[in-house]
């Protein structure tokens, strides 16, 4: 399985492997170790956004992983992936399944 180094690479597999098909799994977390100031906020924290990209097709697989702490970067890949929807197979999914996919 070869790891691909951006979502764009991502796209140009999919493109390219017609019966490809997509598992996505979204996560968001916050550092270990947080404090939490007044009335619970979680201000000065940094939002970890992940990402991890699954794309089949008969012949080949291609694995993307990316961690996100810029919101806009993480939304531009999500619209990325919601303009794959409109032509290709895409599931959204947990994260241990697909990690269990990648068996």
């Amino acid at each position: 399985m070869k790891q691909a180094s951006s979502i764009s690479e991502v796209i140009r597999f999919v493109k390219s492997h017609p019966k490809a098909q997509l598992w996505v799994s979204q996560s968001e977390s916050y550092p270990k170790g947080m404090l939490i100031g007044d009335e619970d906020s979680t201000a000065g924290t940094v939002l970890k956004m992940k990402i991890q990209i699954l794309a089949q097709s008969p012949n080949s697989r291609l694995y993307f992983q990316e961690e996100y702490e810029d919101e806009e970067w993480y939304k531009e890949v999500i619209e990325q992936i919601e303009r794959l929807k409109e032509s290709f197979p895409v599931k959204n999914v947990m994260s241990s399944e697909l990690q269990a996919r990648l068996q």
